[in-house]
């Protein structure tokens, strides 16, 4: 995420570049590219402000302060789901329903869930719980050992390297 001091700076290299004119729409532009900008890089956090003399600026603001606050909501949801996931929850549910196309995510997370319940069972699920801690744990340690790992894509002529990325993807194979 972009911090307010990185975000401050967005709005100082935006006047650099000439991108600001004179008056309240180059204020305004101004603060939209801003907040544009760190919403592109992550950072849904950042809001415009609503003190336009101008009406329609200050609408037109808070309707992109309101799609801020959705996209930060639910990026929030996923990403709790996709975090208990990893845990190896597999009771996790989605607390937050929206519209549209987040409500579709949301569905087919709570389908995805609800599916691996019923293939894995309750013995199943609880193995799954059991591995996944466990994976955490190894790749927590591996990845505090080894820092300078250089991950290549795999193509149909590529054979397994020996590697500790190879042992710890072996181990965890053998773990199921």
């Amino acid at each position: 995420m972009i911090d307010q001091d990185t975000s401050a700076n967005m709005l100082e290299v935006l006047e650099t570049e000439g991108l600001r004119t004179d008056g309240e729409a180059g204020r305004f532009r101004l603060e939209l590219d801003a907040a544009a900008s760190a919403a592109a890089h992550g950072d849904f956090s950042r809001r415009m402000p609503q003190n336009f003399q101008d009406p329609e600026f200050n609408r037109s603001a808070e309707t992109f302060n309101e799609l801020l606050a959705v996209l930060q909501e639910s990026y929030s949801e996923i990403s709790r789901i996709v975090s208990a996931l990893a845990d190896g929850n597999l009771a996790v549910r989605v607390e937050k329903r929206s519209c549209g196309r987040f409500e579709q995510i949301y569905r087919k997370f709570d389908l995805t869930l609800a599916t691996l319940r019923k293939v894995l069972g309750e013995s199943g699920s609880m193995r799954f719980a059991e591995v996944a801690t466990n994976f955490t744990r190894m790749t927590a340690t591996f990845m505090t050992e080894r820092s300078d790992l250089d991950i290549k894509i795999a193509n149909d002529e590529s054979k397994p390297l020996a590697s500790p990325a190879r042992a710890l993807w072996d181990r965890l194979f053998r773990a199921f």
